[in-house]
């Protein structure tokens, strides 16, 4: 992907292993995983519209010997700026979504 591209590029490389569910070593059965996404995060997209935030995801994962389901929720918010005003503000956050 170029880098003057509209999608945003991480740094993978920061963000090693601070995000991942490391599948191979759970049994089956149902887990729960919680992360805190704070600005570290954010500034790993570079050109991401947010650069500041505090999110904390729950993520209910329930291996089984043909599939995983996951049901993941994410509260908090962040920082963007106003389309009207220009001006930013934090913009509360509640999501949810299951696969």
């Amino acid at each position: 992907m170029k880098k003057d591209s509209y999608f945003c590029n991480p740094n993978f490389e920061e963000m090693s292993g601070s995000y991942t569910i490391g599948l191979s070593g759970l049994k089956e059965g149902r887990h729960t995983i919680d992360f805190e996404i704070g600005n570290k995060f954010f500034e790993s997209f570079e050109e991401s519209e947010i650069k500041e935030g505090s999110l904390f995801a729950n993520i209910e994962l329930e291996k089984r010997s043909t599939h995983i389901d996951l049901f993941i929720r994410i509260s908090g918010r962040v920082k963007v700026c106003c389309d009207r005003c220009l001006e930013m503000f934090f913009c509360l956050l509640n999501a949810k979504t299951d696969f």
